[in-house]
């Protein structure tokens, strides 16, 4: 997975870094998204699920978190894509962006520049 990041032309405003594909994560038996890294995803999958986890619940209980922007207070967050409204943990606001469909959005912070995506070289 290649790393991105995302800046304003103008103000040089960065919401930070972040990969196309998300980040994997398994919900444990709290309700809580616990970050699988790469590339040893299967090994904290085996940690909250249990060694002889069948493939059924492991699908049920992981999903891919991608990085969200609240457009109105600027606070990031990670969400699955497709579950419907996002809300922003900070603010309430539902007015908000996945990072990577932001590439030329008019910048959040200054309002006068464009968002630029690029890859950073680096991969995970």
């Amino acid at each position: 997975m290649i790393v991105r990041a995302l800046h304003c032309n103008s103000c040089r405003y960065s919401p930070g870094t972040f990969t196309i594909e998300g980040v994997l994560h398994v919900l444990d038996a709290g309700g809580r998204f616990v970050r699988c890294l790469h590339p040893l995803e299967h090994r904290t999958i085996r940690e909250v699920l249990g060694k002889d986890a069948e493939d059924e619940p492991v699908r049920q209980r992981t999903v891919r978190l991608h990085r969200w922007l609240c457009l109105d207070c600027l606070a990031a967050g990670e969400h699955p894509r497709g579950s419907g409204a996002v809300r922003c943990a900070g603010c309430g606001s539902e007015r908000g962006a996945f990072l990577a469909d932001m590439d030329v959005s008019p910048c959040p912070a200054c309002g006068g520049g464009r968002m630029v995506l690029r890859d950073t070289g680096l991969v995970v």
